[in-house]
């Protein structure tokens, strides 16, 4: 649960960092853009962790499919924030973190997880598989196809990292 709500908050530090842009306040914005810089670490930290701590296995895809259907939601989520703004205040500050918040619980409840646009910088995307044990979410560089064998590390329940582009057979 610890590495979804890493990966969800990185997902979001970059409109935290964009609201600290945008923030009039100068040791305010700077403060907000910290705050996003931080969050956005949570991506490399898991894999980071994964792969120390986890061995890889390996798996044999069943089925793949990409998950970018859920982008029109995720940018809906980015663009609503800005829509209320004009300067911002303190009370907008705890009215985002409040959003926040419903989006956290909101994702970490459906088990999905938000797109990363963090991913897209080092060339991955996320992907959604079935290696036999129902659908669950793959990070990695291309779609697998059915059949391919794969040397996965396992990020949390029902996500996994494929670390290397060749990888698959």
């Amino acid at each position: 649960m610890i590495a979804r709500l890493l990966l969800l908050l990185s997902g979001y530090s970059p409109l935290v960092i964009l609201i600290g842009i945008r923030d009039h306040n100068a040791a305010q914005s700077w403060m907000v853009i910290a705050v996003g810089v931080v969050l956005a670490l949570g991506l490399p930290g898991v894999i980071a962790l994964a792969r120390t701590l986890t061995r890889p296995f390996p798996a044999v895809v069943v089925s793949a499919q990409d998950a970018a259907l859920e982008v029109t939601g995720y940018l809906t989520s980015y663009i609503l924030p800005f829509a209320m703004l004009s300067a911002l205040t303190g009370r907008d500050l705890i009215a985002l973190a409040l959003f926040g918040v419903l989006l956290v619980v909101a994702y970490l409840q459906t088990g999905r997880l938000a797109l990363n646009p963090w991913l897209y910088f080092v060339r991955r995307r996320i992907l959604e598989f079935d290696i036999g044990n129902g659908r669950e979410l793959l990070l990695a560089r291309h779609l697998p196809a059915g059949g391919d064998e794969l040397s996965l590390l396992r990020l949390a329940r029902g996500l996994y990292y494929l670390p290397k582009a060749g990888n698959a057979s």
